[in-house]
């Protein structure tokens, strides 16, 4: 396939812990290139055209309690407990939001997602925890608003949590900060960015288009990687039945073989 315009190619870093270096990137383009026509991602997708992704929100999440002794829980705020109970929280606005939608069909699971996937704090077992942090990350579909769940959870500290914990310390605070957020892509099968990908993949639209690149079967280096051990062990599995050939017909030609043919 030939084309009259350009093709650029732009390289990234730290995609996967918050698309750290996309907005310098994103910067520069709009410095030195022309807007450009279509934008194509390289993800492991089994050379099929991913039409739609869902947005990625980072956060994370500060407790700050007020030491004691664990015996004295009347004179102190664990902060792990507390950031337990917010987790808890969290776990509900996920169960709603697949529970009450919105629901879109092309994504697996077809609703937005919500997660606590780290979590540090304290410093001994019988201390209540000073500090805790935890991160967690709203995926959300393209019909969903993710400020809408952080909103909920600000409101339910503010409201709810902080006047509690600050009638025993008042200098317990809970502080949630957003460390990235990437919005959701939107199906758009007439674009043409859609169009010209899928005349370069030779794929037409189907139902399955958003899959999750989990799914995908294996590619890029790990793929090659996989591919040249899987290689390899039937080259060596030939060779050994080679062998075991030869070494078979050479016991059978042997002169104290009393099956020997003359």
């Amino acid at each position: 396939m030939l084309f009259r315009s350009p093709i650029h190619l732009a390289f990234s870093y730290d995609e996967e812990v918050g698309c750290a270096g996309v907005p310098s990137l994103i910067r520069l383009l709009m410095k030195e290139l022309p807007r450009p026509k279509a934008v194509i991602v390289g993800e492991p997708t089994d050379m099929k055209v991913v039409s739609a992704h869902k947005g990625i929100t980072g956060v994370r999440t500060t407790v700050t309690g007020h030491e004691a002794h664990s015996s004295q829980t009347h004179r102190g705020v664990s902060a792990v407990m507390v950031a337990a109970e917010l987790i808890q929280f969290l776990e509900g606005l996920s169960t709603g939001a697949a529970r009450n939608g919105p629901h879109n069909a092309m994504f697996e699971p077809a609703h937005t997602t919500i997660t606590v996937n780290q979590i540090t704090g304290g410093t001994a077992l019988n201390i209540l925890a000073g500090s805790c942090t935890f991160q967690w990350d709203v995926r959300a579909l393209p019909e969903d608003d993710p400020d809408r769940y952080i909103a909920a959870f600000n409101q339910h500290c503010r409201d709810v949590v902080l006047p509690r914990i600050r009638k025993i310390a008042a200098s317990c605070n809970i502080e949630t900060v957003a460390r990235a957020a990437t919005p959701a892509l939107r199906v758009d099968p007439n674009s043409d960015a859609e169009q010209l990908a899928r005349r370069c993949a030779g794929t037409q639209p189907s139902s399955s288009s958003a899959r999750p690149a989990a799914r995908a079967k294996r590619s890029g280096w790990a793929g090659r990687r996989w591919a040249s051990r899987r290689w390899a062990s039937r080259r060596w599995a030939g060779k050994k039945r080679t062998r075991t050939r030869q070494g078979h017909n050479r016991r059978a030609s042997s002169p104290r073989d009393p099956d020997r043919k003359s």
